[in-house]
């Protein structure tokens, strides 16, 4: 018989291994709890210990007993990281084990902070972010602690340089609150780029975003002129590029030195073309996979970056190329920024949509009411190029002519960290197209003298305006000023603007931006070449080589052009209309138009295709031919200007026999179809299977574009019969 002496020792060391098992699985470490004393998290257990498993919760529990855990078997975390026995979240060894984890046991964190290599995806962060202690890459307190680095300082004085105003391809013909570029106040820029051109699926060419842009284009030119010191660049991609079905566009694009030679090739040519001195590439979101992103985008834009650069170099005066990059780290932990700067003229920093009434992975504090161009937030963003060594003359501050605009939940909580349900309302009076987005021309009609009066946020620099549950954020001269000499501490390249077209047409705010800096220095750059437009309105590398053409033949005039001396222009035969000149204005500025001429003798009989309320012949008729195209009037397409080649008597009319031997391949709207596969001019009838020329808008207005992708304009052959040989 055992005596008690010696079972006691036994029987206590049992019921420690007990208490640690249980205390080693759900028990948490806050020392004691009771009915008052509430766990922090989980359960108070009948033993007084906090912790999560049944043990604690069951049956004797004191307090806090509906505890749920963050996770289990069934229940994934949220965050996609590893789920423990207790019910949390989280990364490496205590999370992850095999012996622990109950759910994703094969995630790994951003960074490693001591975990060790085989739990974290990387040694490190990107941009030189700071590794948190749970494993997340960031930059503010909550990741860094107290670790310092070095970035720029400069005093208030400091010079801005730069001042960049993009202005929106369509702002001259939106419904309300036109903006045409002669109503930029050219003197605040020293640079304006034109939003957006794009990039052909298919060929991977930069093409306009929309068939006017053409137009713009060249009034952008015309403000250029009067003003010498002004730049243009032309702004590729953009938000909307970024989406939908050109979403991979880009990626594909720096995938291959062949798809870059296409891009730059092309691109060259634009800017010569329409006159502009650089490019704007906008790609917002490289490597990101929900946006069409490639694990080689990161590299293949250091790459493409690289050899657009070199490219400008032998583009004379027209070799200015900057970047835009996101002020969230989400999105900017994809941009090899350090390897990026050594090509780049400087980077266009998107400091704003920082919030909206959209998800965002990239908001802490979700729907809940911020400024979407909040100053600390900005900072945060900066202070991450300046850890990836970016010099900080290449760093130019995105500032916001416009707001995002909430409806708040409850009139009751109108303020900032304030829950919201959805975008702000119209009330009648904004004219953007875009859902919570109001320009800061709408917002100066609403600044009534009845209205609330807005309240600065110092901190945040900008001022709220609230009205009931409607709560709007914005820029004004004092906002302005602050973030300005924000940019100068830091020892910026300048600021930049979204988007001048959003200003009044008194230019409210470009002349508040003025106040702000000062005067700039506009470079003063040499005058570029003049582009005329040619003869037959085709602005690209692969015009018309017009010494093809015979010297007697009909043509078109430049814009604004006359006849040549001796030659008549030519005139509508339909019947009243004898007295009307065939011309049209596709490409020409400042009401100037495009006449058809003929040299002395025989005039060919010429009409414009028939025209029903906005409705067109799309070809023409009775043996004539297209010569000319204009979409004056036509809600759709294009009128035809079509003309005879022989007389009435039947006699060849000489002057019109190269535009009987050629025609225009294919029929508006898809009538560069031929372009995108098989050889040029194949199908053509009556042997006309030598491509004489080709051209964005065919004989003048016509589109051209791919039925799969309405934003894509084609290439239109002109389409010859071959030469006859000489005996």
């Amino acid at each position: 018989m055992t005596s008690p002496g010696g079972t006691y020792p036994f029987r206590i060391f049992h019921s420690l291994l007990l208490f640690l098992a249980l205390f080693s699985v759900g028990a948490l470490s806050q020392a004691r709890c009771s009915k008052d004393n509430l766990c922090k998290s989980g359960c108070c257990s009948k033993d007084g210990f906090c912790g999560t498993t049944d043990a604690y919760c069951g049956d004797g529990c004191q307090s806090t007993c509906d505890f749920k855990p963050a996770c289990d078997a069934e229940n994934p975390c949220q965050d996609g990281s590893c789920c423990n026995q207790a019910g949390f979240c989280g990364f490496g060894p205590d999370y992850c084990a095999s012996d622990i984890c109950i759910g994703n046991c094969g995630a790994k964190s951003e960074c490693d902070p001591g975990f060790g290599g085989q739990w974290a995806n990387a040694t490190d962060c990107p941009l030189n972010a700071c590794c948190s202690d749970t494993g997340y890459c960031g930059i503010t307190q909550e990741f860094c602690g107290d670790r310092k680095f070095n970035k720029p300082s400069c005093d208030k004085n400091y010079p801005v340089n730069r001042v960049v105003g993009y202005y929106e391809g369509g702002a001259a013909t939106r419904s309300c609150n036109q903006f045409s570029p002669d109503d930029i106040r050219a003197d605040v820029y020293t640079h304006i780029n034109f939003a957006h051109a794009f990039i052909d699926p298919a060929t991977f060419r930069i093409i306009p975003a929309f068939k006017d842009d053409i137009n713009t284009y060249h009034e952008l030119a015309s403000v250029k002129r009067r003003n010498p010191g002004l730049e243009t660049f032309i702004s590729v991609g953009g938000w909307q590029f970024g989406e939908g079905p050109t979403n991979e566009v880009f990626s594909q694009m720096v995938a291959s030195e062949k798809n870059h030679r296409a891009f730059i090739t092309s691109l060259v040519s634009f800017l010569t073309t329409y006159d502009f001195d650089g490019v704007d590439i906008d790609w917002r979101y490289p490597t990101a996979p929900q946006k069409g992103g490639s694990s080689d985008d990161m590299k293949n834009f250091v790459a493409f970056a690289k050899n657009l650069q070199a490219a400008l170099k032998t583009n004379g005066l027209r070799d200015g190329f900057s970047l835009t990059v996101p002020a969230v780290y989400s999105y900017l932990q994809y941009f090899d920024l350090k390897q990026l700067s050594d090509h780049v003229s400087w980077f266009n920093v998107l400091a704003f949509d920082l919030h909206g009434a959209f998800r965002t992975p990239d908001s802490w504090i979700n729907n809940h009411l911020n400024a979407h161009t909040n100053l600390t937030e900005i900072a945060d963003a900066v202070d991450l190029i300046w850890r990836s060594g970016v010099p900080s003359a290449k760093v130019v501050m995105g500032l916001a002519f416009y707001s995002r605009t909430f409806t708040a939940s409850s009139n009751k909580c109108v303020s900032k960290g304030c829950p919201f349900d959805s975008a702000g309302e119209p009330q009648g009076m904004r004219c953007s197209e875009e859902i919570g987005l109001v320009s800061n021309a709408d917002i100066d009609r609403m600044l009534s003298p009845y209205a609330p009066k807005p309240r600065l946020d110092k901190k945040a620099a900008v001022q709220v305006f609230r009205n009931q549950d409607q709560w709007i954020t914005y820029e004004d001269k004092t906002t302005l000023q602050i973030k300005v000499e924000f940019s100068r501490s830091q020892c910026m390249g300048g600021v930049m603007v979204w988007a001048v077209s959003q200003d009044t047409k008194n230019g409210t705010y470009s002349h508040a931006l003025q106040s702000a800096i000062g005067s700039v220095n506009q470079a003063q750059t040499p005058a570029r070449p003049s582009n005329g437009t040619k003869s037959l309105g085709k602005r690209d590398e692969d015009d018309i080589d017009f010494e093809k053409i015979p010297i007697d033949s009909c043509r078109w005039t430049n814009c604004g052009g006359e006849c040549p001396s001796g030659w008549d222009p030519v005139r509508r035969s339909e019947d009243g209309k004898e007295a009307q000149k065939i011309w049209e204005d596709s490409g020409c500025t400042n009401r100037q138009v495009r006449t058809f001429c003929c040299p002395p003798g025989d005039t060919p009989r010429c009409v414009w295709s028939d025209w029903n309320k906005g409705k067109y012949q799309s070809s023409c008729r009775g043996g004539s031919i297209q010569v000319g195209s204009s979409n004056i009037a036509c809600n759709s397409g294009s009128q035809l200007a079509c003309c005879e080649t022989v007389t009435e008597s039947g006699t060849v009319i000489d002057s019109m026999r190269i535009w009987d031997k050629c025609r225009w391949e294919g029929e508006e709207p898809l009538c560069g179809q031929a372009n995108e596969s098989g050889e040029p001019c194949y199908d053509m009838e009556d042997g006309r299977h030598v491509r004489l020329a080709k051209a964005w808008w065919g004989s003048g207005s016509t589109q051209c574009r791919r039925a799969t992708f309405y934003y894509s304009p084609l290439e239109q052959d002109l389409c010859c019969e071959p030469e006859e040989e000489e005996d």
